[in-house]
């Protein structure tokens, strides 16, 4: 299992962000639900990756899936968070997918 939540005073480094396509596999990851996860490919060119998602930590099952890059909003990096930045490509993706519905 992963390392525990962060404090919420240190969620992101100052002024340090990480792009997508540099978070590799093994890393602990921070979903835009709110959830964690470590990344279990290293497909970093597609618009999903598969993650081993921690959902025991808000009350559900712990599971492995596919999960968006655009999902994706921070990168473990020691004891410190990383935002991820997404290139645009992957944030029209993510637009057209919510006005889909998903």
């Amino acid at each position: 299992m992963g390392p525990g939540p962060a404090e919420p005073g240190d969620l992101f480094r100052e002024g340090r962000a990480m792009q997508a396509k540099d978070v590799r596999k093994g890393a602990y990851v921070r979903l835009r639900n709110g959830m964690d996860a470590t990344l279990l490919d290293n497909q970093v060119r597609r618009a999903t990756r598969l993650a081993y998602v921690f959902g025991s930590k808000v009350g559900l099952f712990d599971e492995a899936g596919s999960v968006y890059t655009s999902d994706i909003v921070a990168v473990r990096v020691g004891e410190q968070w990383e935002p991820v930045e997404h290139s645009a490509a992957t944030l029209e993706l993510a637009t057209a997918r919510k006005a889909w519905g998903f």
